[in-house]
C-alpha cells in the first residue's frame, strides 16, 4: 500500500491512520481466522441451517465487540465512506438483505431460481435457510478488502473460510454469490448479479453504504470541521473535502447556487442536491420488479414504551424503583430478542430500555408488533406495554428512499435555497417520520373498578388487588427482605414480579465485586454464572464494566494504593438504602460496614442524567449504518462513564482506608475491612439517560469522573474546530445534564422524584443555552451541567421551581437565589481567568484545607433575610476585619466575598449558598473532594 487507510469517526472526526503494507493479510485475514477458531467445535453434528446461523451469529458478536479487526478499517477508503468501518458496513448490509429476502419469501417469490438442483438451492426452498444464506453472504460480501479487486478477493476468502470450517461444495456457491454485489457500467460482466439473491445483496449493500453521500445535521456546522479534516487525508480526499466545505460555504450566500452548472457538478456524488442526478445513478434502486420479481418496501419498525415512567415511579419505596427501572430493559431487550430469532440479530438497529428500533419485510409488521407485545407483558408481570404502529402503510418506504431520506424532502427540490430540507435527507429522518405516526396500544393498567379494603390493596404501588400473605412466592421474597420492608408487606402480582427481580439482583449481584490485593490486584469472577434475566439487566453490565475498569485502574494508576493493603475485601449490594450514604462516613474513621438498627438518617444524592443533542444528532444520521454507529456510541458514552465514574467512587473509598491519602486522620490503625458495602445503586439505565443513588459524600467524586470521562470521548467545549489529529472533538454541542438531589435516606420518593425531575429540566434548560457561543454560533465538543439541592426536609418539586422561578424575581424574598446549575467547567476546572469567581471544589478546598472555614460559617450570612448580595459582601469584609491578622480564617473570608459576584438575571457564579450547601454535603471534609484530576 502506498496511501493508508483513514477511518473518521462521524462525532468526533478523529482520524485513525492505518499504514500497514499488507492490511488484508493483518486485518481481514486475522478477522476470518477469529471466526473459523470459535466455531469450529459449535458446529459438529449440525444441519446446514444450524451451522450457517452458529457462523453468521459469531461473526456479528465479533464485528460488534470493540477488539474486531474490522472495526480498525474503513467500508471506503473515498470520502466520506471513512466515516464508517467494514464492520459496521457488514451489519447494515445484512440488516437490509434480511428484511429484503423475508419480504419477497412472504410474497411467494422463488429465490432459489439459478441454483438449479444444488445445496444452495434446497436451502434456499427453506425460510430459515433463505435467512441464513442472505445473511452468510451479505456479512462476508466485503471481505476482500481492503484489496484492489476486492471482488476477486472475496470470492477466494468466503471460499477459503467455508471449506476449512467444512461446507463443502456449498462453500464454492455461497463465495461466488457473495463476489456479486456490483453493478454499473464498471462492473466487469464475472461478477454482476444474476441471480435473485445475488442482487438482494446488491441492493442492500447500495442501501446500506455511505455511497459518496453528505447529508443530515453535520452540514449546519461542518466547515470548520470539514477544512480541519481536510487538511488530514490524503490529496485525492483533501480536494473533494474542501470543495464541499466551500459550496456549503457558499450555498445560502448565493441564491440558486446550486443551480450553477460546474459550480456544484463535481459534488453531486457527495452531497444530495439533485434529484435527477441520485435518480440516474440509483437507477437499479428504481427498477426493483424487474430483477426481483416484485416491489419491495421494507417496514421501519419503532415501539417505545406506553406508561413507563409512570411504571418506573409506581411506588412507595424508593429501594423498589431498582427493581421496576431494571425489569423494564430486561423486557424490552427479551422483546427484541424474539425479533432477533424471528428474522436475525442485525435486523434490530437499536435498543434501550423501553424503546425498539428495527428494519422488518412490511408483511410481518402486525404481527412482530404483537408478538413483541406479548412478550414485554410478560417479563413485566403486565400493567404496561409498547407502542407502534401496526399499520405497513404508514411505515414503509422503498429501497430508493431508505438509501436517499424521506419522499417529502426531494418535494420542490429546484426551488429549495437553504440546507433546511437537504439536511433532513437522510436515513434518521425516518425515527422522526416513526415517532410522529406512532399509534397508541390499549395497555391494561392493573386497575380495577371494584372497591378494594384497604388491608388487600398491594402496600407497594396501592393500586394492585394484594396476593394472599400465605402465597409461596411471597414467602420467599418476604424472608429476602431487609427487616425495614418486611413489616406490612403485601405485594400485588406486578410488584411481586419486580421484588422477585430485585431478589435475582441481589443474589447475583450481591458480592458481584471480590478485590484480592497483592503484587498484582485481581478481582474475582461470581461464583456462578448469573441468569439470563440478570445479565440484560443494565446494572449486570454497568458492574461488569466497572469491575473491568476498577481493576486496570488499581494495576496502573493506582499501584501504591492496591500495594497497601493487605489481604481481600469483598463490596456487597446494600439491599436498604437507610444503610446507603453512611459509606464515607465510616470509611472517614476506619469502620466496616454500617449495621441495621444502628443508625440514624443518612444523606443520598439522588441522581438523574440525560443526554443533550443524543437523540437529534441520531436522527440526522445519513444512512442505516452511520444511524446504528452513532447510536453505539452515545450509549456506550453514557455507560462508559457511569462505570468510570463508580469506579472512581469505589478508589475513593478505598483511598479514605489507607494512610498514605489520609495521613493528617488521628487515628493510625486504619486497617482496610474484609467486607464492605459498595456505595451507590444503580436504579436506571436507558441508554443516553440514567438514574442511580450514590453516598452524598462521594458526589463530587462521581461528577468530576463522570465529567472527565464524558469529554475524553466527545472533547472539551471550543469556540473554533482546532486540534491535534489523534484527539477527540465533537463537531455537534453534546453534553449530559444532571438534576442532584440530595436528601435525606428516608425521604417519600414521589417528592424526591419531582424534585429531580425539577433539576434536571432547568440543567437541560441552561446547558442549551450555553451551546451556543456570542454571537449565535453553535460551540464544538461537549460539556456537562449540573444543578444540585441539598434538601433537609421532603424535596418537592415546588421547592426547586420557587428557587429558579421566584415569583417576586429581583426583589427580596425568603429563598436565597442559588447559582446552580453549573457547567462542570465551572465546577472543577483549575484554571480560573481573572477577574471571574473560583471553580466551586476549588473554592471549597481552600476554605476547608487553607483557612478553616467550615460550612456553617458561610451559612450565617445567607440566612439573614432581607439583605442584598452586596451588603452580605460587605459583612463578610467586615467579619475577616474584625479578625486577628494571624487568623487564616481572615483571608478565607475575603476569598469568599471575592466569589459571590453574580448578575441576577443570569445566575451563573457561584453563591454563598452554593458553597454552605456543597461543604455540608461533604460534611466539611476536604478528604471528601477528588485530589486528582486528569486535564481534557
Amino acid at each position: 500500500m502506498t496511501n493508508p487507510l483513514f477511518l473518521v469517526d462521524p462525532i468526533t472526526f478523529k482520524v485513525t491512520k492505518t499504514e500497514d503494507p499488507n492490511p488484508w493479510e493483518n486485518y481481514t485475514r486475522k478477522f476470518l481466522d477469529r471466526v473459523k477458531q470459535n466455531i469450529e467445535k459449535q458446529i459438529t453434528g449440525k444441519n446446514t441451517i444450524e451451522s450457517l446461523k452458529i457462523l453468521n451469529d459469531e461473526i456479528v458478536k465479533l464485528l460488534d465487540s470493540e477488539d474486531c479487526e474490522w472495526s480498525k478499517i474503513p467500508s471506503d477508503t473515498r470520502f466520506p465512506g471513512f466515516f464508517s468501518s467494514l464492520a459496521d458496513h457488514a451489519i447494515a448490509t445484512s440488516a437490509v438483505g434480511v428484511a429484503i429476502a423475508a419480504e419477497l419469501w412472504n410474497k411467494g417469490v422463488d429465490l432459489a431460481t439459478g441454483y438449479g438442483g444444488s445445496e444452495l438451492a434446497e436451502l434456499l426452498k427453506d425460510k430459515k435457510g433463505l435467512i441464513e444464506v442472505v445473511r452468510t453472504l451479505c456479512l462476508l460480501h466485503d471481505s476482500g478488502k481492503p484489496l484492489f479487486d476486492h471482488k476477486e478477493g472475496t470470492r477466494k476468502a468466503v471460499k477459503g473460510l467455508l471449506s476449512q470450517i467444512g461446507f463443502g461444495e456449498l462453500a464454492s456457491d455461497l463465495a461466488v454469490s457473495a463476489s456479486k454485489h456490483h453493478y454499473g457500467a464498471e462492473s466487469e460482466p464475472e461478477y454482476y448479479p444474476k441471480t435473485k439473491v445475488e442482487w438482494i445483496v446488491a441492493y442492500a449493500d447500495k442501501v446500506a453504504v455511505q455511497d459518496r453521500v453528505f447529508a443530515g445535521k453535520i452540514i449546519d456546522v461542518a466547515v470548520q470541521p470539514l477544512r480541519w479534516l481536510g487538511s488530514h487525508v490524503d490529496d485525492v480526499n483533501r480536494q473533494k473535502i474542501l470543495q464541499l466545505a466551500d459550496f456549503i460555504e457558499k450555498f445560502d450566500e448565493e441564491a440558486g447556487a446550486k443551480n450553477k452548472e460546474g459550480e456544484c457538478e463535481g459534488i453531486k456524488k457527495i452531497f444530495p442536491l439533485d434529484y435527477e442526478c441520485f435518480k440516474k445513478l440509483d437507477s437499479e434502486l428504481l427498477n426493483v420488479k424487474e430483477r426481483l420479481g416484485e416491489d419491495v418496501r421494507l417496514a421501519l419498525i419503532l415501539l417505545e414504551g406506553a406508561g413507563i415512567q409512570g411504571y418506573v415511579t409506581k411506588s412507595s419505596s424508593a429501594r423498589h424503583l431498582v427493581g421496576r427501572g431494571s425489569l423494564v430493559e430486561v423486557a424490552t431487550r427479551l422483546a427484541a430478542k424474539e425479533l432477533e430469532d424471528m428474522l436475525a440479530p442485525e435486523s434490530v438497529i437499536y435498543v434501550t430500555s423501553g424503546s425498539i428500533f428495527a428494519i422488518v419485510p412490511s408483511s410481518e409488521l402486525s404481527q412482530i408488533v404483537d408478538s413483541l407485545n406479548k412478550r414485554f407483558g410478560e417479563v413485566v408481570g403486565g400493567g404496561i406495554g409498547l407502542k407502534g404502529c401496526k399499520s405497513p402503510e404508514e411505515v414503509s418506504f422503498n429501497l430508493f428512499e431508505l438509501k436517499t431520506g424521506p419522499k417529502f424532502t426531494w418535494s420542490n427540490w429546484e426551488k429549495e435555497k437553504s440546507l433546511s430540507k437537504i439536511g433532513r435527507r437522510n436515513f434518521g429522518e425516518f425515527y422522526t417520520i416513526l415517532n410522529n405516526t406512532i399509534s397508541l396500544l390499549d395497555v391494561a393498567s392493573g386497575k380495577s373498578d371494584l372497591a378494594v379494603p384497604a388491608e388487600e390493596i398491594c402496600s407497594i404501588c396501592f393500586e394492585e388487588v394484594a396476593l394472599p400473605k400465605n402465597d409461596p412466592d411471597v414467602l420467599n421474597v418476604v424472608n429476602s427482605l431487609p427487616n425495614d420492608e418486611k413489616e406490612g408487606y403485601r405485594a400485588g402480582a406486578v410488584c411481586l414480579k419486580v421484588d422477585q427481580h430485585r431478589m435475582s439482583l441481589w443474589k447475583d449481584i450481591g458480592k458481584f465485586l471480590i478485590i484480592e490485593f497483592g503484587e498484582k490486584a485481581h478481582i474475582y469472577l461470581p461464583e456462578r454464572e448469573p441468569s439470563e434475566e440478570v445479565k440484560n439487566s443494565p446494572m449486570y453490565e454497568i458492574m461488569k464494566m466497572v469491575r473491568g475498569i476498577l481493576e486496570e485502574k488499581l494495576n496502573n494508576e493506582y499501584k501504591e494504593l492496591a500495594a497497601g493493603f493487605p489481604g481481600s475485601v469483598s463490596f456487597g449490594k446494600i439491599k436498604s438504602w437507610d444503610l446507603l450514604g453512611f459509606q464515607s462516613e465510616y470509611a472517614l474513621k476506619g469502620k466496616g460496614i454500617p449495621e441495621e438498627g444502628e443508625l440514624g438518617v443518612s444523606d443520598v444524592a439522588f441522581i438523574r442524567g440525560d443526554g443533550d443533542n443524543f437523540g437529534l444528532i441520531k436522527s440526522a444520521m445519513n444512512n442505516l449504518t452511520l444511524y446504528r454507529k452513532v447510536s453505539k456510541i452515545f450509549k456506550e458514552v453514557i455507560q462508559r462513564s457511569i462505570a468510570k465514574a463508580l469506579s472512581e467512587v469505589i478508589i475513593h473509598q478505598l483511598k479514605l482506608y489507607s494512610e498514605k491519602y489520609c495521613s493528617d486522620i488521628e487515628s493510625k490503625d486504619l486497617k482496610l475491612p474484609s467486607k464492605l458495602y459498595l456505595p451507590f445503586d444503580i436504579v436506571y439505565f436507558g441508554g443516553d439517560d440514567f438514574f442511580l443513588v450514590l453516598d452524598a459524600g462521594f458526589i463530587f467524586t462521581f461528577l468530576q469522573a463522570f465529567r472527565d470521562s464524558v469529554l475524553d470521548v466527545l472533547g472539551p467545549r471550543r469556540q473554533k474546530y482546532d486540534k491535534r489529529e489523534d484527539e477527540n472533538l465533537s463537531v455537534f454541542p453534546l453534553g449530559v445534564s444532571l438534576g442532584v438531589v440530595v436528601a435525606p435516606s428516608k425521604a417519600p420518593v414521589h417528592g424526591t422524584l419531582g424534585a429531580l425531575g425539577a433539576l434536571e429540566h432547568y440543567s437541560k434548560r441552561y446547558s442549551k443555552r450555553k451551546q451556543k457561543l456570542d454571537g449565535g454560533k453553535i460551540a464544538f465538543g461537549s460539556e456537562i451541567s449540573v444543578a444540585l439541592e441539598r434538601f433537609t426536609t421532603i424535596p418537592s418539586k415546588e421547592f426547586v421551581k420557587e428557587i429558579y422561578e421566584p415569583k417576586d424575581f429581583g426583589k427580596m424574598t425568603r429563598i436565597c437565589t442559588t447559582a446552580w446549575p453549573l457547567l462542570g467547567d465551572e465546577i472543577f476546572s483549575n484554571n480560573s481567568t481573572k477577574g471571574k469567581p473560583l471553580p466551586l471544589v476549588k473554592l471549597m478546598k481552600m476554605l476547608l484545607e487553607q483557612y478553616g472555614i467550615r460550612s456553617n460559617n458561610v451559612a450565617e450570612f445567607y440566612k439573614i433575610e432581607a439583605l442584598n448580595e452586596e451588603e452580605i459582601k460587605l459583612r463578610m469584609k467586615f467579619k475577616a476585619a474584625r479578625l486577628d491578622k494571624n487568623r487564616p480564617e481572615r483571608e478565607g473570608y475575603n476569598l469568599l466575598a471575592d466569589n459571590l459576584t453574580v448578575k441576577e438575571e443570569d445566575c451563573i457564579k457561584f453563591r454563598h449558598r452554593d458553597v454552605a450547601n456543597a461543604m455540608k454535603i461533604i460534611k466539611d471534609n476536604p478528604l471528601l473532594l477528588s485530589t486528582e484530576r486528569s486535564s481534557p
